[in-house]
């Protein structure tokens, strides 16, 4: 369980790390509502070259930050508040930490 937890925050993080780095920003407007179970907000938005892209969300309002990479702009992640970084490092470390936990607990056992 931790394991997962750390890492699919890990994957979080080097996903909006790479983006940062070399994504570019853009705003992109609320086009439609999907249909069904697991109804989503489609956002339109342009990369450099012109070419227009969509991005699912859960949430969002009439507008979104999104980042795309350069070499594959129909790509796109939502731009990282403050606070998802926050609770991003939050959930590493605390995957990490019941990791390390289940494993001190596994060789503590085997000793007796």
């Amino acid at each position: 369980m931790g394991a997962a937890l750390a890492l699919n925050a890990g994957h979080a993080l080097h996903r909006w790390w790479s983006y940062g780095r070399d994504g570019v920003t853009t705003t992109a407007e609320f086009s439609h509502r999907t249909d069904g179970r697991r109804a989503r907000r489609v956002y339109r938005y342009t990369d450099a070259a012109g070419r227009s892209h969509t991005y699912a969300s859960k949430r969002g309002g009439g507008e979104l930050r999104v980042r795309y990479l350069p070499h594959a702009p129909y790509r796109a992640v939502t731009a990282v508040t403050p606070w998802r970084l926050v609770g991003l490092v939050t959930r590493a470390l605390t995957g990490a930490a019941l990791c390390v936990g289940g494993i001190v607990g596994v060789v503590l056992s085997v000793g007796d």
